[in-house]
């Protein structure tokens, strides 16, 4: 899992993010995804990655 923040220069508080996330469901099935968030606080983007994150499940 990789969380990265980059803040903006003009616009105190606003933050362009980047979410990774890799899960693997059995020895040969997996999932990598990615979250873009721009302009967006910190601590809505930890929200919005924590919320997307729970959100993924196995459907057989």
């Amino acid at each position: 899992t990789l969380f990265c923040a980059r803040s903006y220069r003009k616009l105190p508080g606003l933050y362009d993010v980047v979410f990774k996330a890799a899960v693997l469901g059995q020895a040969d099935r997996g999932l990598e995804t990615t979250l873009v968030l721009s302009g967006v606080t910190y601590e809505k983007a930890l929200r919005l990655s924590r919320d997307y994150l729970e959100k993924i499940s196995w459907k057989e």
